[in-house]
């Protein structure tokens, strides 16, 4: 799960990416959870480069934020394919991410 996103003053890099990738994990296969606690721009500048490095991820926001607030500005982002469905044997796939007002 990634709360929050801000940005890295050096680089402009989303710290929760870069955290990830020094340890090293894999984000893609980490982040099943992004969530945005409120709307100021020092919390979500690097949600879209989040989600775009964990495309099977659920976003999470406050019910105080409508979902078009969020999806407006990332509206690339929201026509992800799903994630393939698990063979047989396999842990299930997780679905692509939505928005779900918290």
């Amino acid at each position: 799960m990634v709360v929050d996103s801000c940005l890295d003053r050096a680089d402009g890099e989303p710290v929760a990416l870069k955290y990830l990738r020094e340890m090293p994990v894999d984000a893609a296969a980490a982040i099943e959870l992004v969530v945005a606690t409120h709307w100021h721009s020092d919390h979500i500048q690097g949600i879209a480069s989040v989600l775009e490095a964990a495309p099977y991820a659920r976003l999470w926001c406050s019910a105080a934020l409508r979902a078009t607030d969020i999806v407006r500005p990332m509206s690339g982002l929201s026509r992800r394919r799903s994630r393939p469905a698990a063979a047989p044997g396999q842990a299930s796939a997780r679905p692509s991410w939505k928005v779900t007002p918290a």
